[in-house]
């Protein structure tokens, strides 16, 4: 009796794991795509990152959609600097903005399908609008709003990502950051040389 007892008491303990085993889903990714144009996801881990209180913490996924988000932006008006603008200096710097934008955004691409983390494939609304408006401007006077554009953009950019990988502990992320910086801080003194020459 005792040992039939055991046995059903074991099986129940085994149904009860299995039940438990098979209700835990995975966290669904966020995808940005259906998010209003100035709207960003609300902050919750991503299941697979090594610490998941690194995206609570550090706004990982929040991070990576404002990276898209400017990498659109900085290849559209690259492409535009190339057709409006007068100075070879503007338009050489529009040529490096979508190569060095257009690689960055295919790493960034990678980065976030590994780390389960949709982006839009367009570019927010909010950010459309500057495109279209600095595309309304031909000669030396897109070549002085585009580059005060630039300069600007790139120094919101590197205090964003400074403050962001101070308390950054995922290391493939702060990695990411490290190289990002770098280019940034190439293209702001770059931005900076120009504007001031113009």
């Amino acid at each position: 009796m005792m040992m039939k007892t055991t046995n059903l008491l074991l099986l129940a303990a085994i149904v009860v794991f299995m039940f438990n085993a098979c209700n835990t889903e995975p966290r669904p990714a966020i995808d940005a795509s259906t998010l209003t144009a100035d709207s960003l996801p609300p902050q919750r881990p991503d299941s697979n990152l090594k610490d998941p209180m690194d995206t609570a913490s550090s706004h990982i996924t929040r991070l990576v959609l404002n990276n898209r988000a400017g990498y659109l932006m900085e290849m559209a008006m690259g492409t535009i600097a190339q057709q409006n603008a007068q100075s070879t200096r503007v338009k050489n710097f529009g040529a490096m903005m979508l190569k060095d934008y257009t690689k960055a955004n295919s790493k960034l691409l990678i980065l976030s399908k590994t780390n389960h983390i949709i982006v839009p494939a367009k570019m927010p609304a909010r950010i459309q609008s500057h495109v279209q408006e600095i595309s309304k401007y031909n000669g030396k006077e897109f070549d002085r709003r585009y580059m005060l554009l630039m300069a600007a953009q790139h120094q919101k950019d590197i205090d964003l990502l400074e403050k962001t990988a101070r308390t950054l502990r995922d290391t493939t992320f702060k990695d990411y950051i490290i190289k990002t910086l770098s280019l940034k801080r190439l293209h702001l003194d770059s931005a900076n040389t120009i504007k001031n020459q113009l």
